[in-house]
């Protein structure tokens, strides 16, 4: 009976669902990214599906709540010029460090920066004598940020992603 409690608690705590974006929310070819100011540029992030599934990113910029970013989504941000720092952060519960990337923005440019994660957890299971035994030795994450010219991102966008607004939004 406690493992049986145990399996369903552990069901609702650790598989709330997929980090998905809104069914409404619209397709990368459907949007128009803003046209970039001669004094400040603007910054696409975008995240595929990447692990761990189940969570938002959460992405900061210089510090501020910038994106919640559910698997296959973009977002964009206008920033000042010069170097910012892009901190990818995720729930507790999903085992994954945060992690910082930096960014240098131009003025009157378009950049695009794709935001991508990856989990592990060791597992061993032993079996003697009828009785089994598990253990999860442990979960080890990273979080990386990589920059992609106009032509490369612009085809991974249109194959993947639908637009998330900023939080500040």
């Amino acid at each position: 009976m406690f493992k049986t409690i145990s399996i369903i608690f552990s069901i609702f705590i650790f598989l709330p669902g997929c980090a998905t974006a809104p069914s409404s929310a619209p397709k990368f070819a459907d949007v128009i990214v803003p046209a970039v100011s001669a004094d400040k540029g603007v910054l696409v992030i975008f995240r595929k599906t990447t692990k761990p599934y189940l969570y938002n990113m959460r992405v900061d910029i210089d510090g501020a709540p910038t994106a919640l970013l559910p698997n296959d989504t973009f977002s964009w941000v206008e920033l000042s010029e010069g170097d910012h720092n892009i901190t990818i952060d995720w729930p507790f519960i999903s085992g994954m460090p945060s992690t910082s990337v930096p960014v240098s923005v131009v003025a009157g440019q378009t950049q695009y920066i794709e935001l991508n994660s990856d989990v592990s957890v060791s597992m061993s299971v032993s079996l003697s004598s009828g009785a089994s035994s598990s253990s999860v030795g442990g979960a080890s994450g990273s979080n990386s940020g990589l920059i992609l010219t106009k032509s490369e991102a612009v085809k991974e966008l249109t194959e993947c992603c639908q637009y998330v607004k900023l939080v500040t939004e």
